[in-house]
């Protein structure tokens, strides 16, 4: 009996240390929730991919002014060739007016080879006859020098009697220095142009440009 006594007494001690020391630590843990705090931050958008719009790796040209052309057919097909409808037909695409293989609202284009011929003195019933042309100025430096000279020039008159600046070449030169003048004479001048059967043409001219000091 006694023994029990003292066993029931040893297991209350027990408990009542385990709760006085629950109860110590209790207020603690308040304390150290009261500094913590708790950020939910949101979650980031979805990303959303912006489609590009892709380059292409070559320019073409505009067509030009003109007309489309059916190809030839040399061997004649036995069944009906297929037809692509999601081509717009348009009836001034072929009207024959402007360029083969052009378009009604192409760029208009000025082919230098579709230009009219130049003609050379001999085949003309009226050469080129010269109106006005400017004295070229001297180089000063070989002026100083009493360096003479001459340019053997050649170049198109057009029917408006003016030179074509893109026609201008120097056949020979006795001085570098003398070319640049020359060329700056020639193209200030003003011509008559040549004419074949009445008709205003365009002729090439061979010219010698002096250079003297007297």
């Amino acid at each position: 009996m006694l023994q029990t006594v003292a066993s029931g007494a040893l297991h209350a001690a027990i408990i009542a240390a385990a709760v006085y020391a629950t109860a110590g630590a209790a207020p603690g843990l308040p304390a150290t929730l009261r500094d913590t705090s708790m950020v939910f931050l949101p979650p980031d958008p979805p990303r959303v991919s912006t489609p590009t719009t892709p380059i292409d790796a070559v320019v073409t040209d505009a067509p030009p002014k003109g007309f489309q052309e059916i190809p030839t057919v040399l061997d004649v097909p036995s069944s009906i060739p297929p037809v692509d409808l999601s081509v717009p037909f348009n009836r001034d695409d072929w009207t024959g007016i402007g360029k083969p293989g052009g378009r009604h609202d192409g760029v208009a284009v000025v082919d230098s080879t579709s230009a009219a011929p130049a003609f050379v003195a001999g085949e003309v019933d009226e050469p080129v006859s010269t109106v006005l042309i400017p004295a070229p100025r001297y180089p000063p430096a070989l002026r100083a020098a009493g360096i003479e000279g001459e340019v053997v020039v050649q170049y198109v008159v057009d029917t408006t009697g003016l030179v074509e600046p893109a026609s201008w070449s120097v056949l020979r030169a006795t001085q570098d220095g003398f070319r640049e003048p020359a060329r700056e004479a020639i193209l200030a001048g003003r011509f008559t142009p040549a004419r074949v059967s009445g008709r205003k043409v365009r002729q090439l001219v061979q010219q010698v440009v002096r250079f003297a000091m007297r």
